[in-house]
């Protein structure tokens, strides 16, 4: 599924590029660090090596980016805050606090023996103060629509606030936890505007349309097997039909779905 996948993201890529207008996209990382790929099933941890390379590559096509981390590891400050000053990209981390606070523990992205470290406050302090701007990815990384109303606003302001007082940066931006088309609904959208964020981001692959739909931001996910080539497709907006196409598989009878395996967007 993912060779078929590929292949129809390349038509789009070929016959769409003399009709391309380039629009501003939000990539999302996770970790960044070198880990045995048996260790990470969701491929969330890009090596360092090729983060450094797709780096460039946004660089040297002139990409309008923001290059955004969810979950809060350490390599985000160990490995990819180097690259990211160096190639002057903007950027941006979303915090669960309570995984920072080290009351969760990030256990199911990651086989145990090999889960990467989060982030101290310290770090997220000194992040921020050079210029990555600092957002929230909840308190408890639960799916914000499983939740009741007063848990929904309970993770979206006790987050906010914590970030605020250990770093004394605003916060403005939330990140869903998922980031699927069912992590989100009015009511969430209602619990971030009443504790004081202006703009919230999604997982669904698409260019970053902040102005007409501020609490539905799109990112484009990169994950550890995205070669270079998968990566200048991802951002060239080849890979934007996906999600759509899962969210009407979502809503078929169940024998006839899409099969794929990307229906659950990973974190």
């Amino acid at each position: 599924m993912t060779l078929l996948k590929d292949l129809i993201s390349f038509l789009f890529y070929v016959l769409g590029r003399p009709f391309r207008t380039p629009q501003p996209v939000v990539l999302v990382y996770h970790a960044v660090d070198s880990i045995p790929a048996s260790a990470d099933p969701l491929k969330l941890s890009v090596p360092p090596e090729l983060f450094a390379r797709q780096m460039e590559e946004l660089v040297r096509q002139r990409v309008d980016c923001a290059v955004s981390f969810d979950d809060g590891y350490e390599s985000v400050w160990t490995r990819a805050w180097p690259v990211l000053e160096r190639q002057r990209l903007r950027s941006m981390l979303f915090i669960a606090t309570d995984t920072i606070d080290g009351r969760l523990k990030f256990d199911s992205q990651f086989t145990e023996s090999h889960s990467p470290a989060p982030l101290q406050w310290e770090q997220i302090k000194q992040l921020a103060a050079a210029g990555m701007e600092l957002g929230s990815h909840s308190k408890t990384h639960r799916r914000m629509t499983s939740l009741t109303e007063a848990q929904m606003r309970e993770e979206a302001r006790d987050s906010r606030e914590r970030i605020r007082e250990m770093t004394g940066q605003n916060v403005d931006g939330f990140s869903y936890p998922f980031g699927d088309h069912g992590s989100f609904d009015q009511r969430t959208e209602k619990a971030l505007q009443e504790a004081g964020y202006t703009k919230a981001y999604t997982n669904l692959m698409g260019p970053a349309r902040a102005v007409s739909v501020p609490w539905r931001i799109r990112r484009i996910r990169v994950y550890r097997t995205d070669t270079l080539f998968r990566f200048r497709m991802k951002i060239a907006g080849a890979y934007d039909w996906t999600d759509g196409l899962l969210a009407v598989g979502s809503k078929l009878p169940e024998a006839v779905r899409w099969p794929g395996p990307g229906r659950r967007i990973s974190r």
